[in-house]
């Protein structure tokens, strides 16, 4: 089960956002551009279609930011 401080879905959209801009500034060059706006994409989407879910969860204390 998640911490406390650690079960909030805007803690886990946070971490995802800082993964994506760190893919952008590191990976494009291995990945290039159309990977990385793939993932950034897919994530979005599945954030978008998924966030009751995943509010529920992290209401469960099930979501951490890791």
């Amino acid at each position: 089960m998640a911490p406390p401080g650690r079960r909030r879905v805007d803690t886990l959209i946070a971490t995802l956002e800082e993964n994506l801009a760190t893919l952008r500034d590191a990976g494009e060059q291995v990945f290039g551009a159309q990977r990385v706006d793939a993932a950034e994409h897919f994530t979005r989407s599945l954030l978008a279609a998924r966030r009751a879910k995943l509010e529920a969860r992290a209401d469960a204390g099930l979501v951490r930011d890791c």
